[in-house]
Parts: structure tokens; sequence; C-alpha cells
């Protein structure tokens, strides 16, 4: 008999981040600037595998992996903004 699991990651929906943002269309979505400039990354690198650092300088951490391999970085930011930094 398979369990369902409810989630207890945060959903990450925090509405203040969009302060003071323009909007656009029928669902009033935010607008994203286009960057001055563009920095294109040589690799991504999985949040799970850049928190052990094993990563390059060259390389994005992309968070595209189950929700539970960066759960760690939703609940406390502020622990990986030095790791952040270096990437």
């Amino acid at each position: 008999m398979k369990i369902n699991k409810k989630s207890i990651i945060d959903d990450g929906c925090t509405p203040e981040l969009v302060r003071g943002c323009h909007f656009d269309g029928y669902l009033d979505i935010p607008i994203i600037q286009k960057p001055k400039i563009l920095d294109i990354p040589k690799g991504l690198i999985p949040f799970s595998i850049a928190k052990k650092n094993i990563c390059h300088f060259d390389e994005y951490v992309c968070f595209y992996e189950m929700d539970e391999k960066f759960s760690d970085v939703l609940r406390n930011p502020a622990n990986y903004i030095e790791l952040f930094k270096k990437v």
C-alpha cells in the first residue's frame, strides 16, 4: 500500500519580492527587465552538488531536481549566501 505524504516544504510564495514591480496582462504577470549584460554560464550544477562545494566559478547553480534536494535553501537561504557568491 502506497502512502501519500504531504509536503512540508515552503512553497516559496513570497509576494513581497514583487513589491514595486510593473505588471502586464490580464493575469498581472511581473515584467522581468532585460539585463544590461547577459552572462552565459559554461555549465550548470545542481544545488545538491554545489552545496558540497564541488563547483567551478564559471558554472551556475540550478534547481532542476527533486524538491527535497534543495529544500535546505528554501528554509534557510541565508546559509548559502557565500556559496552563491562563489558561482
